[in-house]
């Protein structure tokens, strides 16, 4: 049995320039010796699961869509926006939610406090995502995630400036 305890896993932050997006990740897959990132189908499991903080007033990450992975989030605390493609649904501690390929979303935390959630993702080995926001596309190759718009871009190139 792998066992670990998710008050000792250490938080990951990544952070935009400007800081309009912000999370605290813990990667559970990792704490028990799992890698969503290796093309090693023993170590990359069938799911992925990370539990993540988003500061109060913050976005997660930009607006994306997966090409052909499922995500499942359950809220822990906080309240939240999630954006999708028909707008935006508020979302508190208990509510769970899913988004399957081509479906665009994202979290914020409200202004108050901060939004703890965990996800759930199937990991599947050829997921590519798109931004609409900054109309650019992740390509999953193996090695550091690459951004394509015409030619590699950042991770946040073109996001601060969008909604």
């Amino acid at each position: 049995m792998l066992k670990a305890n998710v008050s000792k896993i250490p938080e990951e932050k990544s952070v935009s320039p400007t800081g309009k997006f912000c999370s605290n990740d813990r990667d559970l897959n990792a704490a028990i010796g799992g890698d969503w990132r290796s093309m090693d189908l023993t170590k990359r499991w069938p799911f992925a699961v990370e539990m993540t903080t988003i500061p109060a007033g913050k976005a997660n990450y930009p607006f994306h869509s997966h090409s052909t992975q499922y995500e499942f989030y359950l809220i822990v605390s906080g309240d939240a926006i999630v954006r999708h493609k028909d707008g935006q649904t508020e979302a508190a501690a208990g509510d769970f939610f899913m988004f399957g390929p081509g479906e665009p979303h994202q979290i914020l935390a409200g202004s108050a406090d901060d939004v703890t959630y965990y996800c759930v993702a199937d990991n599947p080995i050829n997921d590519h995502a798109y931004y609409p926001d900054s109309d650019k596309y992740l390509v999953r190759l193996p090695g550091p995630r690459q951004l394509v718009k015409g030619q590699p871009v950042d991770y946040y190139s073109g996001e601060d400036e969008a909604k």
